[in-house]
């Protein structure tokens, strides 16, 4: 932009640095903020972003419809077990399974989100490596909505870098939104067999956490899975940590299989929650 055409901006938006994609959840401007950036105008923190899934306090303000009924993502994050993973670049193993947690609008109709695994951020090249969860959407009208679809890891080449978008459609037009993560794939560990005085695992039943510590051998990486061999809880486990813990207390009751990674190759034991 010429200094001419940033004359356009009032004192608040400084030029135009304080608007727009400042208050988008990359660059973490204050979006509860109070301020009034228009003399006259509405506070910041108005509509959309005091919607108690954004952070607010759900007393939304009126404002004047504008029949902006595309569909939209209006956030999205990757979980592994329960922890939302921070954002920038992450480690991941191929056969991973994890957790898109999203937030969406789809006013007037219903829509399909599509989360592409892509080789760049840019979602018209059509480039996309592989499809990482889709899910069919109800029309909301004014309600922004959550949801959430699992992400098995694969069909991705080791030592690569690629990104995750969300797409989507609902039949005439889309949108985009790619999540803030750079993903670096790893090898999926090889599983090989540790001896039961290597490791504790404790209570065993458990009705709620479940400890894991030590004792000749250095813990690396844990996995819990249920009956169905669906994945509940899977995480690396940070150096010189020498217990850890995984919490079942929201599991139902039942039969589980935990995996965990040392130097020498994975071991596996059967886990009870009553």
């Amino acid at each position: 932009m010429t200094s001419s055409e940033r004359e356009w901006f009032n004192d608040f938006e400084i030029e135009g640095e304080n608007t727009g994609f400042v208050y988008s959840r990359y660059l973490w401007g204050n979006r509860l903020g109070e301020e009034i950036p228009v003399n006259g105008g509405e506070q910041i923190n108005y509509g959309f972003h005091n919607d108690p899934l954004l952070g607010g306090f759900g007393n939304r303000v009126a404002i004047t419809w504008t029949n902006a009924v595309w569909a939209n993502v209006i956030t999205a994050a990757v979980k592994n077990c329960e922890d939302i993973l921070e954002i920038g670049t992450q480690n991941l193993q191929l056969n991973s399974n994890l957790q898109i947690d999203y937030t969406y609008k789809s006013y007037s109709n219903a829509s399909d989100v599509h989360f592409y695994v892509d080789v760049d951020r840019n979602p018209y090249n059509d480039n996309n490596i592989t499809t990482a969860a889709t899910e069919s959407l109800s029309a909301t009208g004014n309600s922004i909505t959550a949801s959430s679809v699992n992400w098995t890891v694969e069909n991705l080449t080791v030592g690569e870098k690629y990104y995750l978008y969300a797409e989507i459609n609902d039949g005439t037009r889309k949108r985009f939104l790619y999540l803030p993560y750079e993903f670096l794939i790893e090898e999926a560990q090889n599983i090989d067999t540790a001896t039961e005085n290597d490791i504790n695992i404790y209570p065993n039943p458990t009705t709620g956490v479940l400890y894991l510590s030590d004792n000749s051998l250095t813990i690396q990486y844990i996995e819990i899975t249920d009956i169905t061999r669906k994945t509940i809880c899977n995480r690396d486990v940070a150096i010189n940590v020498s217990i850890e813990s995984i919490d079942l207390t929201t599991q139902p009751t039942g039969i589980y299989f935990l995996k965990i990674q040392t130097e020498t190759g994975v071991y596996s034991e059967k886990i009870i929650k009553q």
